[in-house]
């Protein structure tokens, strides 16, 4: 995605120019939003070597072959082997995914760009209701019931709208 304006402090893409400032020419590499395109590696049968059950068949292989390792490792009849490879494959992947912030920026960031318009409904939802709460409570008149009704309201106007 090309950032014309640059970004903000956090981040963001600025939408806009800064007064007295040209759009930049070439989009700018904030490294702050770069994320690591190295995906695992996807299992098509089961790294066990005994077993080395083939799941090519499957619609979603590499789903198959974890909940094949996951079924192995933990039933009544627990086989050593996949509990081992179960356990060494779940703590390599741990250890790839990061810190628990990052995680959920990661996650944070695939899920808005999936459902773009419930972000931006959750967005202008948020922004609804704390400029209603802060003219609320500047009037006196704040209560849960009355800052719901009008969040409500501007939310169904916002529907509406887009």
């Amino acid at each position: 995605m090309e950032a014309p304006y640059g970004y903000t402090a956090t981040g963001r893409i600025r939408k806009k120019p800064i007064k007295g400032t040209v759009p930049l020419a070439a989009p700018v590499n904030n490294p702050q939003l770069q994320v690591e395109s190295e995906k695992p590696e996807k299992f098509i049968r089961c790294p066990v070597t005994t077993c080395n059950k083939d799941f090519q068949h499957r619609k979603d292989p590499h789903k198959a072959v974890w909940q094949h390792l996951l079924h192995h490792a933990n039933s009544y009849v627990g086989d050593p082997d996949h509990k081992t490879a179960y356990s060494a494959i779940k703590e390599k992947r741990k250890a790839e995914a990061g810190d628990k912030k990052t995680r959920e920026k990661r996650n944070s960031a695939r899920w808005r760009a999936r459902n773009a318009r419930k972000a931006k409904r959750s967005s202008a939802m948020g922004t609804a209701k704390r400029k209603f709460e802060i003219q609320l409570r500047r009037a006196g008149e704040f209560t849960e019931a009355a800052l719901k009704k009008l969040v409500d309201d501007k939310m169904a106007e916002w529907d509406l709208n887009n």
